[in-house]
């Protein structure tokens, strides 16, 4: 294996003084003879290119163990996409099954809210009824009761009036009684008074003749 070309200008080459190629062959005419140093020259370059060349193989290498671990990747990957696209339809199916579920227990919850509500208000007019009920019974007692009263006030009334008269009827006879009493009692008093009198006169009469005869 050779040096590696080198680009010389035309004027380099035609100078007999230099020399450019390991092997002399870049000399006019060929008068020149050169010693071959192409192996020397090119020994530097050719540990290059095996290191070069080494470097690529081990790339290469590298390369295609990589490119063959992505192809089980890959190959993983695509079967792990698989099962998450099967479990995928399974949870679709699995969330399709709970929303019909949570639709049919939302449709139970309304109904029995509906239902709640028109038994609420079942029982709220029913307990209005009673109450009304209840309520005109308490009215209808209260009416009643009253009307009771009033009759008791009446009724007390008249005894109270019929005592009142009995007992102004009682002081009235207790009044004359004692009127009388007193009427009797100043009549004997007159009589005693005119008793006393009537001897005083007689007294003062028979006193008058005592007195006429003596004299």
């Amino acid at each position: 294996m050779a040096t590696s070309p080198i680009i010389c200008f035309y004027h380099y080459i035609m100078k007999s003084t230099r020399r450019y190629c390991c092997d002399g062959s870049d000399e006019y005419d060929g008068k020149t003879r050169c010693n071959n140093t192409c192996w020397e020259a090119g020994k530097a370059t050719r540990d290059k290119l095996m290191e070069k060349n080494a470097l690529h193989r081990d790339g290469v290498a590298i390369r295609k163990h990589e490119v063959q671990q992505a192809k089980v990747s890959a190959a993983k990957d695509e079967a792990e996409l698989s099962n998450l696209k099967n479990e995928e339809k399974i949870f679709k199916g699995i969330v399709q099954q709970l929303k019909e579920h949570k639709e049919r227990i939302e449709e139970a919850v309304e109904k029995e809210r509906i239902q709640k509500e028109k038994e609420e208000k079942q029982i709220k007019e029913a307990g209005e009824s009673e109450s009304k009920e209840h309520k005109d019974e308490e009215k209808n007692d209260a009416e009643e009761q009253e009307h009771v009263k009033d009759h008791n006030v009446e009724e007390q009334e008249s005894v109270e009036n019929n005592d009142n008269e009995a007992y102004n009827l009682g002081f009235h006879r207790y009044n004359l009684a004692f009127i009388s009493q007193h009427m009797s009692l100043l009549l004997n008093t007159w009589l005693m008074v005119t008793k006393v009198e009537t001897l005083i006169t007689v007294i003062c009469l028979v006193d008058d003749k005592s007195q006429f005869y003596h004299s």
